[in-house]
């Protein structure tokens, strides 16, 4: 048999002749962008979530005048949470979750207060010359949580340990707190206002503004409470 022979310039005129094909590397590019602006995006989104759904730690200062004349300012720690139960699930919803933490100094003493009861006084004791602490003791259940229902006594006063930080309290409030003004911020700042210092003068102004009348006082009355649960 004989071989047959292909002249070199008729196989290189017939490569020639066939189309170029268009070269793999714009579309891999193209590729490549769409892959890591889509991962981008989620990483974006994810991260955005657990931002604004993680447990939020609010921190202000109160400036309080105490029935000695001097003015103190005490810190105060709420922690909210996040939830998508309330309102629109797409704007982040915050509430305030369990105790919080009232932190103040006293003749270079450090006190910190943490617990449910919704303070509404901070004085210095004429007898002991301590700091003490008083609430409605109905308010927020603090009675029925912590065995005070019984109590004859509207209001619960707290005193510090020697550490400052664990707090007791008698059977009843001693006469010397009744006719104090309440000088507590009561109500919480949205969990945006964080890091923020609220004056007493201001607070005032704002009360007198919505409710028509001064910061209320400590009243010597009896308790609005049974004692029949």
């Amino acid at each position: 048999m004989g071989e047959t022979v292909i002249d070199s310039d008729e196989s290189s005129g017939a490569a020639a002749a066939q189309p170029a094909q268009p070269s793999s590397a714009p579309a891999a590019k193209r590729n490549w962008f769409a892959r890591h602006w889509i991962v981008s995006l989620l990483a974006l989104m994810i991260g955005s979530c657990a931002f604004f759904t993680r447990d939020r730690t609010v921190s202000w200062e109160e400036e309080v005048p105490l029935n000695t004349g001097e003015t103190i300012w005490v810190k105060r720690y709420v922690t909210y949470k996040f939830d998508v139960t309330q309102g629109n699930p797409f704007v982040p919803s915050y509430y305030p979750l369990g105790p919080e933490t009232r932190t103040f100094t006293w003749r270079g003493k450090q006190y910190s207060y943490t617990g449910t009861a919704m303070l509404d006084v901070l004085a210095i004791s004429p007898t002991s010359r301590e700091p003490v602490l008083l609430a409605v003791s109905t308010n927020a259940s603090w009675d029925t949580t912590h065995g005070y229902q019984c109590a004859n006594s509207y209001y619960v006063q707290f005193a510090a340990d020697a550490s400052g930080n664990t707090w007791s309290w008698p059977p009843a409030v001693e006469p010397w707190v009744f006719g104090l003004p309440h000088n507590l911020l009561r109500f919480r700042p949205d969990w945006r206002h964080d890091k923020f210092r609220d004056k007493y003068s201001h607070r005032e102004i704002s009360q007198i503004e919505r409710w028509g009348s001064h910061p209320s006082f400590v009243e010597a009355k009896p308790p609005t409470k049974s004692c029949r649960y």
